[in-house]
């Protein structure tokens, strides 16, 4: 039985977006698939989360955004506690090249397997 999970993907490259969208409704249709378009939004959208269990599971990070980008991101959510544990154990990191996407598919997928077996 798989389990239900979440995958936010911050990114700003609509093109980097769909392709993500595509792969993972394939593989995995009952993940939630949330998209933001830079790191401050991101925020914005994680500080509406009451529930634990409706914070992203693995987040998919670009890290060249104009609008508050990867590493500031980081900066930010390393210092809430609640949100730390995303960045321990399933954040993902892109730089602008969707060539990126297709090296690590393989380590997400893994990610994603164990975290459907448990």
């Amino acid at each position: 039985m798989m389990n239900k999970f979440n995958i936010l993907i911050i990114e700003d490259n609509n093109i980097v977006v769909m392709g993500i969208r595509k792969i993972y409704n394939k593989h995995f249709p009952d993940a939630n698939i949330i998209h933001s378009e830079n790191g401050l939004k991101a925020l914005e959208l994680l500080s509406k989360i009451k529930n634990d269990t409706d914070l992203p599971t693995f987040i998919l990070l670009d890290i060249n955004m104009h609008v508050l980008n990867g590493i500031e991101f980081l900066e930010i959510i390393n210092k809430d506690k609640r949100l730390k544990e995303i960045d321990d154990k399933g954040m993902f990191y892109a730089d602008d090249q969707i060539g990126f996407f297709f090296k690590e598919v393989q380590k997400i997928q893994e990610a994603l397997n164990e975290f459907t077996l448990k």
